[in-house]
């Protein structure tokens, strides 16, 4: 073989080689600054989704707390907790009697179904049912007894029930009102419940 053609095989090799080797390094590069690229643009995507959404959930909280002030200052507000007030204390002489196995019946719903429900809703923690029970009045047990364990709806339309038919101003008092809301004496002795 001539040098002059081994010459001109060597350029060649040596130009394909630095082709390949220069073209996988720009690829490898490219690739690298491309992942980069995505990466960083998804980020800034899912910052500003973040940012909006908490926005939402800021404006729902403030909206919320706007209504719940101009609720509280709404005179039929007003009148609807001064009622309960007045009339929750003589409900059980007004109210149409029970069985006498309510009061168990709602204790069991608390010790059974209600333990349960509560820890798959909040991930596993438990709630010391003893100190709610506790905390209930004879006045209580009826009522809940009415209307949640007595409720004909299901768990999640507990709501429909606008009044029971038991003969109590309190009950006279719940069927007035188209809302329910959770409304606390100035006390804080008692709490009556409420759908808006």
């Amino acid at each position: 073989m001539k040098i002059k053609r081994k010459i001109i095989i060597n350029a060649i090799v040596i130009s394909w080689f630095s082709i390949i080797v220069a073209g996988s390094l720009m690829l490898w590069r490219s690739e690298k600054l491309g992942a980069k690229f995505l990466f960083d643009t998804e980020r800034e995507r899912l910052t500003s989704v973040r940012y909006f959404k908490s926005q939402q959930v800021v404006k729902y909280f403030k909206d919320l707390a706007d209504y719940i002030v101009i609720l509280a200052n709404n005179q039929t507000t007003v009148s609807a907790l001064q009622g309960f007030s007045k009339t929750f204390p003589k409900y059980l002489s007004e109210a149409t009697p029970l069985s006498s196995g309510y009061k168990s019946q709602v204790i069991n719903q608390y010790l059974g179904d209600f333990v349960e429900k509560y820890k798959y809703y909040n991930i596993g923690k438990t709630v010391d049912v003893q100190k709610i029970l506790n905390l209930i009045s004879e006045e209580g047990f009826s009522l809940q007894y009415r209307y949640i364990f007595d409720n004909p709806y299901p768990l999640s339309e507990k709501d429909q029930l606008n009044t029971v038919e038991d003969g109590s101003q309190y009950s006279f008092l719940t069927s007035e009102l188209f809302y329910r809301f959770f409304l606390k004496n100035p006390y804080a002795t008692r709490e009556f419940s409420i759908f808006l």
